[in-house]
């Protein structure tokens, strides 16, 4: 399902996504501790994906045909376990970060994983419960991007709810109507556009200089 696509047509959306696939599965045969942790969230019956950062980065390569050094791996899991439960039965050491989720070190990759249903806005609103849900409380639709890798029985997919645009556009522009932790969203939002040579909306433009302009007063 592809919740979104701009103009893009559906064999690129193949092509994309198969791209993605393969990244996806050469970063876990690099890192055996990352893909122990996948099979072990299969194994414990959670659905995942992976959200934003990573996924960005790949569709970024794609398109620029150009090797951009990968973000830390973001996931996102939905199910009934427990994360913490989760954690202690198989031995997963993890820390909790401040946004709500917790955070793993394997080998080489920081991987940030969070519950679905204690996503911030999720959370806050009593939003549905659901991957669509999820993407429209990002906060800009550069990040708006997902991607559940296959199993067996099903084939990889790629979410998309305006993160192909924004890449194709080269441009940040907000997604979400409320931001959470928006000194630190100002600042990601300068950061990548200054790394990757994105503009900036007017209405981030507007966002950013009203935080700077609160952070003076204090």
């Amino acid at each position: 399902m592809n919740i979104e696509t701009s103009s893009i047509e559906p064999q690129t959306m193949h092509e994309i996504t198969e791209y993605v696939n393969e990244s996806f599965n050469a970063m876990l045969f690099k890192n055996s501790s990352l893909d122990l942790l996948m099979y072990e969230l299969n194994l414990y019956e959670f659905e995942f994906i992976l959200f934003g950062g990573w996924v960005e980065i790949e569709l970024l390569e794609y398109f620029s045909k150009k090797r951009i050094k990968s973000k830390d791996v973001d996931l996102v899991c939905h199910g009934t376990p427990m994360l913490i439960d989760f954690f202690h039965k198989k031995n997963f050491k993890f820390t909790e970060n401040s946004f709500g989720g917790f955070g793993l070190e394997l080998d080489s990759q920081h991987v940030d994983i969070w519950e679905l249903e204690k996503t911030y806005l999720i959370q806050k609103y009593n939003l549905d419960r659901d991957y669509i849900s999820l993407l429209k409380t990002t906060d800009y639709t550069m990040n708006a991007i997902a991607f559940q890798p296959g199993t067996i029985n099903s084939k990889s997919i790629l979410y998309d709810y305006g993160c192909i645009s924004s890449v194709l556009n080269k441009e940040i522009e907000f997604l979400a109507n409320e931001v959470a932790f928006p000194n630190i969203q100002a600042a990601r939002a300068v950061i990548f556009s200054a790394k990757m040579d994105f503009k900036l909306s007017e209405t981030v433009r507007l966002f950013i200089r009203e935080v700077c302009s609160n952070e003076n007063k204090i």
